[in-house]
């Protein structure tokens, strides 16, 4: 029993200092702010990410949003993001796969969180104060 118990916790801390691995809040919501008006699904991968640090958020579901992410933004990518229109195709893939993968695990919660961030970031008052409302 106490083996079992010693190694949940060991799992528990991978976990922990995984988390640790994802970018700040402010970090994303700068990235976000530079890609916000040209890319039109931003609501949905900030909201990914809410539900990413959200402990409440199952273990498996957080590991995925985090490699899927961290891949994102990684400078290394199996499709060169400089090849005119084809270099974005396996990031877009990415998300896409993850969309469908834990789309059940993202809240409303989230993606209120989401919409607020964004809001503020476009400078959209009314939206801000809709999602806040909300």
């Amino acid at each position: 029993m106490e083996k079992e118990t010693s190694m949940a916790s060991k799992f528990k801390s991978r976990i922990v200092s995984f988390a640790s691995l994802l970018p700040s809040t402010e970090r994303v919501a700068k990235s976000m702010r530079r890609a916000t008006s040209r890319i039109p699904f931003m609501d949905d991968v900030l909201a990914m990410y809410y539900c990413a640090v959200d402990p409440k958020t199952p273990a498996k579901i957080r590991i995925v949003i985090g490699a899927t992410l961290l891949y994102l933004v990684m400078p290394i990518d199996a499709i060169p993001d400089f090849l005119a229109l084809v270099g974005y195709t396996d990031d877009i893939t990415a998300l896409m796969v993850l969309v469908k993968l834990v789309s059940s695990h993202v809240t409303e919660t989230h993606k209120e969180k989401a919409r607020s961030r964004l809001g503020s970031l476009r400078g959209d008052a009314a939206e801000t104060a809709e999602a806040a409302s909300a």
